[in-house]
């Protein structure tokens, strides 16, 4: 299982994705970014390490 944090500096707010693939947690990010209306310049990606 993977954990990562997208972190959007404008909002100082993020959204932790957990998936089994690569692929999932590009697929969710892409869904929950949207849904946020955030823009990728203010955004960054760090995997959460448990």
């Amino acid at each position: 299982m993977m954990l990562v944090r997208i972190v959007n500096t404008k909002y100082n707010d993020s959204v932790i994705i957990e998936a089994e693939t690569i692929e999932e947690i590009r697929r969710i990010a892409r869904e929950e970014v949207e849904k946020r209306g955030w823009d990728i310049q203010d955004m960054y990606s760090e995997e959460v390490v448990s």
